[in-house]
């Protein structure tokens, strides 16, 4: 297999169609001027390239990982949506896959990695497993063995995995759930009872501010109380005391009313001398006259009575 002539590579890619030019300059970035295959006048040859193409290939395969995937098809027409058991069941068994699983079942069936494995099941071990000098999967394995009556065919140590047997992982699976729960349940009452403490602790504390404050209220009520107590007496006795001196008080003015109104009664003339008596009803009598004359018959009756 030869390629073209240089002359009708480079016609197409002078063309103006941009898949023409893509066609026709494909793989020349990859030609080496030292390449003693290429000709001057048809170029490199196809064999060339497809060995270039597929030494690439394998440096690039070198530098991976590659996995392969076993693929099964659904069904024969290849439609989307569509499952044949029976198809898909064939596809397995003519690959090798349900012998290879039943093989695997009755092997070691799990693995897993050293430090996963250790941080799963290590909350099976007791304080006093977990204090002795010996730390690690191989204490692990070693507790467990014994705890669970097996031996060593039924799980085996790697470098950097351990394989186990299912029916071995359910047992370990069942017994981390159990201690998983039992945890739980043991920090459950250890929060309720932390939780009761201090609610306890709360509610005495509020009872003793309660009854606190209730007394301090009962104190100063009653510290009121005996201050209006107090205040009243005051103002009693100081109201007995105004009341004591108004009533003599006026007990004193009727007594010297009725002094001078029994004085009158015996001496109407105030100890006057005849000549002042007989004065004053003179000038009484001239206003009694005034008073008749001017016809103030009041007046002169009240002057009259009074004489």
């Amino acid at each position: 297999m030869e390629t073209m002539s240089n002359e009708i590579r480079e016609l197409g890619e002078q063309s103006s169609l941009d898949l023409s030019q893509k066609v026709y300059s494909c793989g020349q970035s990859d030609i080496s001027g030292k390449d003693p295959l290429r000709s001057s006048i048809r170029g490199i040859s196809v064999g060339s390239q497809f060995r270039s193409s597929l030494q690439s290939l394998v440096t690039d395969l070198d530098r991976t990982q590659p996995h392969y995937i076993r693929c099964i098809k659904p069904n024969l027409s290849k439609a989307p949506g569509s499952f044949l058991a029976g198809e898909v069941l064939k596809q397995l068994r003519y690959s090798g896959m349900m012998e290879a699983i039943r093989i695997r079942r009755e092997g070691y069936a799990l693995r897993e990695e050293h430090e996963s494995f250790f941080s799963r099941f290590s909350v099976l071990l007791n304080q006093d497993e977990v204090d002795t000098d010996e730390t690690g999967i191989e204490q692990l394995v070693k507790v467990l063995s014994k705890r669970l009556n097996v031996t060593e065919a039924d799980w085996q140590i790697g470098h950097s995995k351990i394989f186990l047997r299912r029916e071995l992982s359910d047992k370990l699976e069942r017994l981390a759930k159990l201690r998983v729960h039992a945890a739980a349940r043991t920090l459950g009452r250890f929060g309720r009872r932390v939780t009761y403490r201090r609610l306890s602790a709360f509610l005495v504390a509020w009872v003793r501010f309660r009854l606190t404050m209730l007394t301090r209220y009962r104190e100063t009520r009653a510290v009121s109380k005996l201050a209006a107590v107090v205040r009243r007496y005051r103002q009693v006795q100081q109201f007995r005391l105004i009341k004591q001196g108004v009533v003599l008080i006026q007990s004193q003015q009727r007594r010297l009313l009725a002094m001078q109104r029994v004085r009158k009664f015996r001496d109407p003339f105030c100890d006057m001398e005849f000549r002042e008596c007989k004065k004053l009803l003179g000038a009484e009598q001239v206003r009694l006259d005034e008073a008749v004359i001017l016809k103030d018959f009041r007046a002169a009756a009240k002057l009259e009575e009074k004489m």
